[in-house]
């Protein structure tokens, strides 16, 4: 099981070292061996050695090779070492082919990799995002072609990347390293032709979803927890929360065949039968809930007959915001901020097909934003799955323009460049034993936030209920008047990833 992806014993691996292949299990003391084999685990032992466990792939055995690779010792490894990034390749399910030479011990064999190359990828959107931002003369390092040319080392990620197509992979590549230059990394993996790539990879190569067997939380990660939610939380941490929802208000009820085929035709490829499924069994029941919870928001502090103006902070092709817009109809207007021109585009057309003139798509990035493109007005700010320090320019949106929010988080370390709440948390920690300081306390948000990503860990929704508590107290110490906040959770059936930060501001 690799990550929650398993892969058939039938994928084949191909060899790319120009070294005779000879079984590992086989293998003599001190003989060059080939193996081939995907990742298990990896061990990282200081700047230049890590340990990893492959999977052979290559003569379909069954068997396992542990293989030690020291860059200091070898130059054909030094790009795994010196390369920024790099390492984060050699993760568990990515497939690797290695020059290595046998060393038998009472604990088994240990191979010393001599040269190690890409030959195959994980099927995860992030994964992809790094490898193809890295240039085509860097890639050339991770691949063994005779000519260190773009076309020969294009040519090998393709490989890597099967079924993929040269051409293909050479766009996606100039694009990513384009993002990546940009300064928009850490938003790629959202990309939809990454993602429909991860699919393909999946399918050809024969892999499946597993459950996935989360490490035990430590006790040091636990420690900072507590210390956090101490800090930080108002209420004692509640578990049932995150597995039946918050109940404080129901779902509204939509018209589920409209909605449905209005998500449908908002997909990058209508007929893809995964997304269809997703759309069905999760996002249009969360859409629904978050509908009902704006609902609540708007209707505490306006009359009905008004015309409210509403953000949609990160909203892409805008499932949410328009299904807002048909369901209250004439008595709001919803602005789409976003920074993906394609996603915009995709929205804007949805929007004009079904003549949804209550909305409009706005191309901007919020580290930058210009308050004169903003409408003059603004009752609430929402968003669906902002990821990391986006949620964070949500709420400040919304306080900048007095507003109520309501807005889903995930994905804690994505976008850490618009975490405002967050930098200002790590200055603003009170002691715990009058020994914490802000290198500590940012310490513990780093071990918390780790925590919060991995879902079905001991402690996984307290990590979720704390980050996003000391967010919405730093909300209250910035808001310019007093503010009312909350955490209200989708019920696990829905999403077992997102809650959702409310805030409304106390009558005047």
């Amino acid at each position: 099981m690799l990550g929650g992806w398993a892969l058939s014993t039938g994928d084949n691996a191909s060899g790319g070292c120009n070294t005779q292949a000879v079984p590992g299990h086989n293998a003599a003391n001190g003989e060059e061996v080939v193996l081939t084999g995907r990742i298990l685990s990896t061990e990282r032992r200081g700047n230049w050695e890590q340990l990893i466990e492959l999977a052979d792939t290559q003569d379909h055995t069954g068997g396992t090779y542990r293989m030690l690779l020291d860059s200091r010792a070898h130059e054909g490894l030094l790009p795994w070492a010196t390369i920024k990034g790099a390492r984060k390749l050699l993760a568990p399910g990515a497939e690797v082919q290695a020059v290595a030479t046998a060393k038998p011990s009472d604990d088994g064999t240990l191979f010393l990799a001599t040269k190690l190359i890409l030959v195959g990828a994980l099927p995860a959107s992030p994964f992809l995002a790094r490898l193809l931002s890295f240039g085509p003369d860097t890639l050339a390092e991770f691949f063994d072609t005779e000519k260190n040319t773009p076309e020969t080392t294009y040519a090998a990620l393709a490989y890597a990347l099967r079924p993929a197509q040269i051409a293909q992979v050479r766009a996606l590549s100039e694009f990513c390293a384009g993002e990546a230059k940009a300064g928009r990394f850490e938003t790629l993996f959202k990309h939809e032709e990454l993602r429909e790539l991860g699919d393909s990879i999946r399918e050809a190569q024969g892999w499946t979803r597993g459950p996935r067997v989360p490490k035990a939380t430590s006790p040091a990660t636990w420690a900072a927890l507590e210390r956090m939610e101490q800090r930080w939380c108002t209420e004692c941490a509640d578990e049932t929360k995150f597995v039946v929802g918050t109940q404080t208000f129901v779902s509204v009820n939509t018209n589920q065949d409209v909605l449905l085929n209005t998500l449908a035709n908002n997909l990058p490829n209508p007929k893809d039968s995964k997304r269809l499924e997703y759309i069905c069994q999760r996002k249009r029941p969360q859409i629904e809930w978050m509908i009902g919870l704006i609902r609540k928001l708007l209707l505490a502090h306006k009359e009905e007959n008004d015309v409210f103006q509403l953000v949609d902070v990160g909203g892409g092709r805008g499932d949410l915001a328009h299904a807002v817009a048909k369901y209250y109809g004439s008595s709001v207007f919803v602005t789409v901020m976003d920074i993906n021109p394609t996603s915009l585009s995709a929205g804007r057309k949805l929007a004009h097909d079904h003549s949804t003139a209550n909305m409009k798509f706005l191309l901007c990035d919020l580290s930058k934003l210009d308050a004169a493109v903003l409408p003059a007005h603004i009752d609430l700010v929402f968003g669906l799955h902002c990821c990391g320090g986006l949620s964070e320019s949500a709420v400040e949106l919304a306080l900048r323009s007095q507003a109520s929010f309501a807005v889903s988080t995930c994905c804690f370390r994505s976008n850490n460049h618009l975490a405002s709440l967050t930098s200002m948390s790590t200055r603003k920690a009170s002691p715990i034993n009058g020994e914490e300081t802000e290198d500590s306390t940012r310490k513990d948000l780093d071990a918390v936030t780790g925590l919060a990503l991995i879902g079905g860990a001991k402690g996984h929704s307290r990590a979720i209920q704390a980050i996003n508590s000391m967010r919405l107290q730093m909300a209250k110490e910035k808001s310019r008047r007093s503010l009312n906040t909350r955490l209200e959770w989708f019920p696990q059936a829905y999403s077992e990833q997102n809650c959702v930060m409310v805030g409304s501001l106390c009558p005047s």
